[in-house]
């Protein structure tokens, strides 16, 4: 392994809530049914020399209302936090385009997007006639960034791709169709340390939330991190808040 790769900083922000049960989670329900309340990031890796935001939420003006969710805050205005200009961004990451991941993607204007192309042709093809497929997607979002790569701003892979030193990107499927096509999970990977569905958050409990960084330079790759939300059971990205 490359010992140079540079360090990075990686932070959790929750931007939004909500009051659930599991039956609402899961497919065909929950024989268990309780509360299970969750919570929504969006997630910046900050480098000495690049940064990415991986994810970029969804607007309080076409989903909170709409589907009932709490949005204490916007998630592009929140990257402030971390001393990020979202107007300023580079790059970002979109795991996949549920509407809680590529909502707020017009408020990135100098930003290049990095999406797998399995995932555009998924939610522009014959599935999304489909109310139980489309449910989890925003039309105007799909149609966005479907501009965006007409105004050549996102660059679309077919497989791993290493968009810096110390971070690349691994295609999965998601769930519903794209499994068949993509079977292994999506992983970020940042500097040595992958992010399988960001569990590497979880591995390192018991750390201080609210953006206090914490050095793994052995064990991670020299990667730091921090989470930035207060502890409450989280459904979504289960355990970020409770674990930091």
């Amino acid at each position: 392994m490359d010992s140079h790769l540079p360090e990075y900083e990686l932070y959790a922000i929750r931007y939004a809530e909500r009051d659930a049960r599991r039956s609402d989670h899961f497919i065909g329900g929950d024989p268990h049914d309780g509360p299970m309340p969750m919570d929504y990031f969006v997630w910046a890796a900050i480098g000495p020399e690049r940064s990415f935001v991986i994810d970029t939420g969804f607007t309080a003006e076409v989903v909170a209302a709409t589907r009932g969710r709490r949005h204490p805050r916007c998630p592009a205005e929140a990257l402030a936090l971390v001393g990020l200009d979202h107007n300023a961004v580079a790059g970002v990451i979109l795991t996949h385009m549920h509407y809680d991941h590529v909502g707020t993607f017009h408020r990135f204007p100098a930003a290049q997007f990095h999406l797998q192309e399995v995932e555009l042709h998924y939610t522009t093809g014959r599935h999304m006639r489909y109310p139980f497929l489309a449910r989890s997607f925003e039309v105007e979002d799909v149609v966005g960034i479907v501009r965006l790569n007409f105004a050549r701003r996102v660059r679309l892979y077919n497989g791993p791709v290493e968009l810096a030193p110390g971070i690349s990107l691994h295609p999965v499927g998601g769930p519903y169709a794209r499994d068949a096509i993509r079977p292994r999970p999506y992983r970020p990977r940042v500097g040595r340390a992958r992010l399988r569905r960001y569990p590497l958050l979880r591995e390192y409990g018991g750390r201080p939330a609210l953006h206090r960084s914490v050095s793994h330079r052995r064990d991670a790759g020299g990667l730091r991190c921090a989470a930035g939300s207060r502890p409450k059971p989280a459904a979504h990205h289960p355990r970020v808040t409770t674990r930091w």
